[in-house]
């Protein structure tokens, strides 16, 4: 038996009371994302090597690499190129 003044949350009050934590990745993080990840590949020490060899340097290996459709790696030759 309830006393008067004391109140228990509804079913209702206490679904609301509880959030789920939203996470928001907006267009601009996954711009900034795609930049961080060239300038990792671009600082990769296998990428410097493999472009020496070539006679170029990395960011041309990575601008050859982006024309063609590929990750400056299958440019340079140690990633896979993806079938199909």
């Amino acid at each position: 038996m309830q006393k008067a003044g004391n109140e228990l949350p509804s079913s209702d009050n206490r679904r609301f009371n509880r959030s789920p934590q939203i996470k928001v990745i907006s267009d601009l993080y996954k711009a900034f994302r795609a930049e961080i990840d060239k300038d990792m590949q671009i600082m990769d020490p296998k990428a410097s090597s493999d472009a020496a060899l070539m006679g170029i340097t990395v960011s041309e290996a990575k601008t050859f690499a982006t024309d063609a459709n590929m990750s400056l790696g299958q440019f340079l030759g140690y990633d896979d190129t993806p079938v199909g």
